[in-house]
């Protein structure tokens, strides 16, 4: 199972140089957010499998959830595109900022510990 994550990352990583390559296009911009996202959620899949603890395999989980809501976004605005469907700049607008606030909720306590330990404060 790790040998697989393994050669789906390399070859991940491999697709993602070969577009940036490419010349840009919007579709295109669309295609490179999907295979950074899997690759994201692959890479966090990875930790988790190779854990030897909860708290690791927990970080990993979070790493999995940065890319995960990024994938339906970036498949739902790629095949919106793809068949000439307009949407509003509204609709758009909350779908990312909807996707946004899932990824906040999820690192929000990880945000609270690190503001913490960079700015301590002493209760008396």
């Amino acid at each position: 199972m790790i040998g697989i994550e393994y050669i789906s990352i390399a070859l991940l990583i491999f697709e993602i140089i070969y577009v940036m390559k490419q010349k840009g296009s919007y579709m295109q911009n669309l295609m490179l957010l999907l295979l950074i996202s899997v690759l994201v959620n692959l890479v966090g899949y990875l930790v988790e499998l190779k854990s030897d603890s909860l708290e690791t395999a927990l970080i990993g989980v979070k790493i999995a959830y940065l890319g995960k809501p990024y994938i339906t976004l970036c498949i739902f605005f790629f095949v919106v595109e793809f068949c000439k469907v307009n949407l509003s700049d509204l609709l758009k607008g909350a779908l990312v900022a909807f996707h946004l606030l899932i990824t906040t909720l999820v690192f929000l306590p990880v945000i609270c510990i690190l503001f913490l330990y960079l700015y301590p404060i002493y209760l008396l």
